[in-house]
């Protein structure tokens, strides 16, 4: 497994998720091309296509249950996640709770990096505090 292409196509999936909301396009085939052919043709390599469909198909096949799990996970006084931070929450709380295939703290360091490099300030907080209950709580 290549953990620099993976950690290259969870960005991009991050990405393509936050242009499907901004642009209200629903269809992910179609902005998924759209988004490749703005990527230079040095950067393709660097993204695993078929694992980047695999994150984007999943979530949106699980929407249902990614939202429940945020909603019953998060504190009652954060009122306001950002788009991009609730995006690497979708797709955090996908590989963790659906996909499986990944150590959890690995899952977790790669979107807390993504939350630093693409979120606002502090909010890596946020996300790691949130993940941690998710995956480390007692039931």
């Amino acid at each position: 497994m290549n953990f620099k292409k993976n950690i290259k196509t969870r960005e991009t999936a991050l990405q393509i998720l936050y242009s499907l909301k901004v642009s209200k396009n629903k269809n992910i085939k179609k902005k998924t091309n759209e988004f490749f052919k703005n990527i230079k043709k040095n950067n393709f390599n660097k993204i695993n296509t078929k694992y980047l469909f695999k994150i984007l198909n999943g979530i949106i096949k699980n929407i249902k249950f990614i939202k429940n799990i945020i909603k019953i996970n998060i504190n009652k006084n954060t009122r306001y996640i950002g788009l991009i931070e609730k995006y690497i929450l979708y797709m955090a709380i996908y590989e963790i709770k659906i996909k499986k295939t990944l150590p959890i703290k690995i899952i977790i360091n790669e979107n807390i990096k993504l939350t630093k490099k693409f979120g606002s300030k502090n909010d890596y907080k946020l996300i790691n505090s949130i993940l941690h209950k998710i995956c480390f709580k007692k039931k």
